[in-house]
């Protein structure tokens, strides 16, 4: 059989392509450090690989939600402390501000102060950080805390409203999968011990609705003897100086008389069989008492009086800090020193309630990092096994290498003998 020089040439040019293909799929594993490119060459560690390479993926979102989560506790946790920052400023002004040494313009001044840093404090919880209101609940798309005159609003409604935190629109938290098995409880919503919370109720962490406003005064242990309480309605305090009388029966109705001289009707009463304090004015709240001495006609001194025995004694202040900020600052600005006092003292009290809600965000921190480290760990296992299954090995490396050195040879050699396969054209013996 005659095989003709065209024949020849197309053999030689066929073996020589399938040699420099072999020599570079060789050479594209050892650069790519990956033992097949299709999962056709190897359907069995391909599909193993893939499962691999999921579970990295979804890794990789939590991961990235955890950092997510952890800008914004960083920026919750800065917020807060710097509003507790803010209250102790506040309580030192108030402090300065019940000296009585002090004129009607220095009150003002300190006032203004105060208002200054509720204002603060309100831009400090609006702060948004990815796309997210922190301390909104579940609303991202308006400032959570507003101040309207001299009332703060949490989401369109006054914080003194309601004492349920739950109770204010969007009061809710947003939550983040961070792969510890988030799924919905039988309510519809998800459950907080499946995923990481990444939005606050602010009213939850400020406080919101009034102290208990109920006084019971001990009648039994206020026969005899010169008293004088702070009585307050709302906004509204008068004081009044009383002698006990006989017995029970007998002081009620000594209080009560002196209290409708000093508040111009009988507007409150004190029940002689329990020692209730209440109001009869319809849709006004619980009144409240407080022990405290009087000045004399001069104001130079102050009168000692006997200490009335008070249960649950509270002056109806606002559970919420911004709020009992700015009512504090509305106290400076009717020089009400006593007052000022008081408002210190309750800005200080309330301030524990601030101070378990950054523990809570440092927990919340702590976890987050524990949680980044674990996430850490199993990508680094995974990329082991996706090495295993899809890469060449630090095992076949050496074999790879050898392979290569072998399939350039065979490619060199093939170029070498094409001088013997391939006719030579006129061109050639022109050189």
């Amino acid at each position: 059989m005659r095989i003709t020089g065209n024949t020849v040439v197309r053999r030689y040019l066929s073996n020589l392509q399938r040699n420099f293909s072999e020599k570079n799929k060789v050479e594209n594993q050892i650069a790519s450090n990956r033992g097949y490119n299709r999962a056709s060459q190897n359907p069995i560690d391909a599909a193993k690989a893939l499962k691999v390479r999921k579970a990295m993926a979804e890794l990789k979102t939590y991961e990235y939600n955890l950092n997510t989560a952890k800008g914004i506790y960083e920026t919750a946790e800065s917020s807060v402390m710097q509003v507790s920052e803010l209250i102790q400023s506040t309580y030192e002004k108030l402090i300065y501000g019940a000296n009585g040494t002090q004129g009607d313009t220095e009150d003002e001044i300190i006032a203004d102060s105060i208002r200054t840093f509720a204002d603060e404090m309100v831009r400090l919880l609006n702060t948004t950080v990815a796309d997210r209101t922190i301390f909104g609940g579940t609303m991202n798309k308006q400032a959570p805390f507003e101040i309207k005159g001299d009332t703060v609003y949490y989401h369109d409604v006054a914080v003194n409203d309601f004492q349920n935190p739950s109770f204010f629109p969007n009061s809710g938290s947003s939550y983040t999968d961070i792969g510890i098995g988030m799924y919905m409880g039988e309510d519809g919503r998800i459950d907080q011990q499946s995923a990481l919370q990444v939005t606050f109720n602010g009213v939850e962490v400020m406080g919101c609705g009034l102290q208990s406003k109920t006084t019971t005064l001990n009648l039994e242990d206020m026969v005899g003897g010169e008293y004088s309480l702070d009585v307050y309605i709302g906004n509204q305090k008068k004081t009044i100086s009383f002698f006990g009388g006989s017995d029970n029966e007998d002081t009620a109705n000594i209080i009560n008389d002196a209290l409708e001289e000093a508040l111009g009707g009988r507007q409150v009463e004190v029940d002689f069989e329990t020692g209730v304090l209440f109001s009869r004015i319809s849709g006004d709240p619980d009144v409240t008492i407080m022990n405290t001495p009087l000045l004399d006609e001069e104001n130079v001194n102050y009168i000692e009086y006997d200490q009335a025995e008070i249960s649950n004694v509270a002056m109806g202040f606002s559970n919420n800090i911004i709020q009992l900020t700015l009512d504090s600052a509305k106290c400076l600005e009717r020089h009400d020193k006593t007052g000022a006092a008081q408002f210190a003292d309750a800005l200080f009290a309330i301030q524990t309630n601030l101070s378990l809600s950054i523990a809570d965000i440092g927990n919340k921190e702590e976890f987050i990092d524990f949680n980044l480290e674990r996430i850490t760990n199993n990508i680094f296992s995974l990329s082991e096994q996706q090495n295993e299954l899809e890469g060449t090995g630090s095992d076949h490396q050496a074999e790879e290498i050898t392979i290569w050195k072998v399939m350039e040879s065979v490619y060199n050699a093939s170029l070498q003998i094409s001088a013997s396969v391939v006719p030579m054209s006129i061109f050639n013996f022109m050189n």
